[in-house]
């Protein structure tokens, strides 16, 4: 630019001194041409270089994305070629899916057993409140049949009392019979003496029943835990139990989430989370673009969250312009800008400025348990504006990584953009070479 400049100047004085003989060569006119020559160029440059700036070193760039599964499992088939474009819903690459689906279909069955479970809730809800009605009505009987121990206890005792009487009378009686059978032998036959033996050995006998239940009524009166009779116990442990049935069938059918049992409402989950495992298993391309070094082959097992391929986004492209931090400030959002590829000589394609990225690596610290380095931090660096085309014909391959040169127009020194014009085009014109 510089040479440029010097030779439209020269050629200036050349008219002014020479051909129209304006001024007149000397040692003072040559001089002073030397003096406004260096101030008007070197103004010129600087003004350019600030309000029009100038870069070679801008690059295409695009978004990456690193398509990364998001199941495990084995690929069963890939269904891309590495450059190939391809178009957003493509199928990339399918994971085996019959683990999935037999996932899914196992979780629909549960699904239809949990909705069962959750309708036959309510029938044992109402069977837990059947059974605490009975195990109240068995504590009123245990109650009722505690009061009546004691009358039994008494019938039991007035029973051995007469019992005893009984046996006391029979007693004497075949006693009487041995005697007189003894003194007289004739006198009683010996079916007389035989049935008073009988009398009194059956009294024997009912004696000892009667004891007996004698005995089991006195014990079922003593049967006691703390003060209370073991019938009343036992019954109310049984409607204790029953309660807590209750309870629990109650809760089982009171839990719900927006009206649904949580049993029901936990299997669709999973069951939506199995098909959604399933859908993953095929990768779509996010938009369109390509993939990259293809090293993806059936066979391979991928895991979740790891990288297979790199996608190269077509749907977008930009341009990356480094510029000074003397420079860049003078830049806005809508500046126009021209841009010449090398990959395309003589071509300049439009565009314009779509942010200044305020940020550089330079500037960004680690974290870490270390002091900051401070010599390893590097001030002055260049900042980058990102650049959008202009609309570009459809057949135009701009690849990712594509250099040339940009020029940024700001609102400043707009006459200086016919000179930033003349060079980039002049910087497109030498590609050629």
């Amino acid at each position: 630019m510089i040479a440029i400049l010097l030779i439209v100047y020269v050629s200036l004085i050349w008219l002014l001194f020479y051909k129209f003989k304006v001024v007149q060569p000397s040692v003072k006119s040559w001089t002073g041409a030397a003096i406004i020559g260096v101030i008007v160029i070197g103004w010129i440059l600087l003004a350019m270089t600030l309000f029009q700036p100038y870069s070679t070193n801008a690059v295409v760039s695009r978004y990456v994305v690193q398509i990364a599964p998001q199941v495990t499992g084995l690929v069963k088939r890939v269904a891309v070629s590495p450059n190939v474009p391809v178009n957003k819903g493509d199928v990339l690459f399918q994971i085996e899916p019959a683990p999935f689906e037999a996932k899914v279909q196992r979780l629909e069955a549960a699904l239809v057993q949990a909705g069962q479970d959750a309708r036959a809730l309510q029938d044992n809800l109402t069977s837990a409140n059947a059974r605490v009605v009975m195990a109240q009505a068995a504590v009123v009987s245990s109650e009722q049949q505690v009061g009546s121990l004691e009358a039994t206890l008494a019938a039991a005792r007035a029973t051995v009392s007469e019992t005893q009487a009984q046996l006391s009378l029979a007693e004497d009686e075949y006693k009487r019979v041995v005697a007189a059978t003894e003194q007289d032998p004739g006198a009683i036959s010996d079916i007389a003496v035989d049935a008073k033996r009988q009398t009194y050995l059956a009294l024997q006998g009912a004696l000892l029943v009667t004891q007996a239940q004698e005995t089991s009524a006195q014990a079922a009166v003593d049967s006691v835990i703390n003060g209370e009779n073991t019938l009343v116990v036992q019954a109310k442990a049984q409607l204790r139990e029953a309660r807590a049935a209750e309870s629990k069938a109650q809760l089982a059918v009171d839990s719900v989430i927006d009206g649904e049992n949580t049993n029901v409402v936990e299997v669709r989950a999973q069951l939506r989370e199995a098909q959604l495992n399933l859908s993953w298993a095929t990768i779509h391309a996010p938009v369109d673009g390509f993939v990259s070094n293809l090293q993806l082959r059936e066979g391979f097992v991928v895991r979740t969250g790891v990288a297979v391929m790199s996608f190269i986004d077509t749907s977008e492209r930009y341009l990356i312009v480094p510029l000074a931090q003397s420079v860049v400030r003078h830049v806005q959002p809508g500046n126009p800008v021209d841009v010449a590829l090398e990959l395309y000589p003589g071509r300049i394609f439009s565009g314009s400025v779509e942010s200044v990225i305020w940020a550089s690596g330079e500037g960004q610290g680690d974290p870490s348990g270390n002091l900051p380095d401070v010599s390893a931090v590097q001030g002055g660096t260049q900042l980058a504006v990102r650049v959008t085309f202009d609309e570009l014909p459809s057949d135009l391959r701009v690849p990712l990584g594509a250099g040339g040169a940009a020029a940024i127009y700001t609102e400043r020194g707009k006459p200086l953009r016919i000179i930033r014009k003349v060079i980039v085009r002049m910087y497109t014109w030498l590609n050629y070479l």
